[in-house]
């Protein structure tokens, strides 16, 4: 009986991986990086190669992506398209991360 009762209140303590990892990501206040780093990633597979090899660099601050070009025609056309690269990255995202866009 004591076996049987060491087993219950072990499962009641168990937590998932997934369970696990959230926590530590709310108590340490993460999710903002992570959707950071997620929206770098978001930007390269949104645009492809053509456009990441003229990408200088990029930089996700406080709802704000900042992207560096080295071409001034590429620089032209995604500033006109600017509205509709966010709500691209936006839906790859799954949610509103991106508020606006600083081209350079």
């Amino acid at each position: 009986m004591a076996h049987l009762s060491n087993f219950i209140m072990k499962k009641q303590n168990e937590v998932t991986i997934k369970e696990a990892l959230k926590d530590l990501i709310d108590v340490y206040r993460l999710e903002e990086k992570l959707d950071d780093v997620k929206v770098l990633e978001a930007y390269k597979n949104t645009l492809g190669p053509m456009i990441n090899k003229h990408t200088l660099s990029l930089k996700m601050s406080k709802g704000k992506l900042f992207i560096k070009l080295d071409s001034a025609p590429l620089k032209q056309e995604l500033s006109m398209s600017r509205s509709k690269l966010i709500k691209a990255l936006n839906r790859e995202l799954g949610k509103e991360v991106v508020h606006e866009i600083v081209i350079t």
